[in-house]
């Protein structure tokens, strides 16, 4: 079977995510209407766009969630929580184009020096 893609769609940029929810929930439950496993939702970073994936999140029907422990003692553990519609699991996710513009911003964020354990990030492995 061969993905889907959709794609943006013009919508007013004025809109709030209460009111981005609603377009959400009409395009993806028309998809899963026509029998379209929609298997992810990819926005950018914007904080509207991201409040609309938690709203997807709260009202789904079930919620699978995945816990990563983090190795490092007295650090915060890692749960990612996957919305189920419609019996369909449905992964939230930045849309890699703007995921790099965020590691590249946080890169340039003024701080002195980003570490990860025992590595730094610097802007060659972005």
């Amino acid at each position: 079977m061969t993905p889907i893609i959709v794609t943006a769609i013009p919508i007013s940029n004025d809109l709030d995510s209460n009111a981005l929810i609603l377009y959400l929930e009409k395009i993806l439950y028309g998809l899963l209407d026509h029998k379209v496993q929609v298997i992810s939702y990819a926005c950018d970073g914007m904080e509207v766009k991201r409040s609309v994936q938690k709203l997807l999140i709260a009202k789904a029907e079930e919620k699978i969630e995945h816990t990563i422990r983090n190795p490092h003692l007295n650090s915060l553990d890692t749960t990612i929580s996957i919305a189920v519609v419609w019996g369909e699991p449905i992964c939230m996710l930045q849309d890699s184009k703007h995921a790099l513009k965020t590691f590249h911003n946080n890169l340039f964020s003024g701080a002195q020096l980003l570490n990860f354990g025992n590595y730094t990030a610097i802007f060659q492995h972005i």
